[in-house]
């Protein structure tokens, strides 16, 4: 039996893990325009009239992913600071806990709490977010494993076109040969619609076998659609 502290490491590697095709995918896009990986709150806000986004150094975004680590040993809550150019945000860590963010900048900062088990990381209303959850012990093992959507709608009921990518992981194939595979993933209100742009690698096809469906209604329940097997 592992120790508190371990279990708390273990689990966060395997957070790590279940992200990490959506995380490779970032890494693609980086490849093609240079952009980074973790960005800052001004990278999606340039426009944006609030020197506050300009300044905040402990807050980033991995995808649409909003993310604030905790560097206090003692905290119990910390002030997020939510950027204007979305209006609602999901709690990762609770899919029915949600922030509706009004066009005062003051109601921007909120305070969320926290605890040791996890890092307090929220989704952009009007997103796709993606993970693999099947516990492996390595990334090569996990290749052919299915994907579980999580679809956090704006609230208009509707998610943005977001990337799946995904090769072989190893070679330079996807350069050299185009070997890989490319597909848009959006949601209009009730319908998932995936458009295969580039489907150039001949290996085992790879589906969705989970959607995690977020409510955007103030006391709505997310709903949980299993058995799945829908291609990518």
């Amino acid at each position: 039996k592992l120790p508190k502290y371990g279990k708390l490491v273990r689990d966060s590697i395997r957070l790590r893990y279940k992200l990490l095709n959506y995380i490779y995918s970032e890494f693609e896009k980086s490849s093609l325009t240079g952009e980074p990986i973790m960005k800052p709150l001004f990278w999606k806000n340039l426009n944006s009239k609030d020197s506050d986004l300009f300044t905040i150094q402990d807050q980033f975004y991995l995808g649409d992913l909003l993310v604030k680590p905790i560097t206090s040993p003692v905290a119990r809550k910390i002030k997020m600071y939510f950027p204007g150019s979305n209006e609602l945000y999901y709690n990762f860590n609770d899919f029915d806990e949600k922030n509706v963010i009004t066009k005062d900048a003051r109601s921007r900062y909120l305070d969320v709490p926290v605890k040791l088990e996890y890092i307090p990381t929220f989704i952009e209303g009007g997103s796709i977010v993606y993970m693999k959850e099947e516990v492996r012990r390595s990334s090569n093992a996990m290749k052919y494993d299915k994907y579980t959507l999580i679809i956090a709608p704006d609230i208009n009921g509707m998610a943005k076109k977001t990337q799946i990518y995904y090769d072989d992981g190893e070679s330079y194939e996807y350069k050299n040969s185009e070997k890989f595979v490319k597909s848009y993933l959006s949601f209009n209100k009730k319908t998932l619609e995936i458009n295969c742009a580039v489907s150039n690698w001949d290996e085992v096809p790879q589906f969705i076998e989970k959607v995690i469906l977020l409510n955007p209604d103030k006391n709505g329940k997310h709903r949980v659609i299993e058995n799945l097997n829908i291609p990518l």
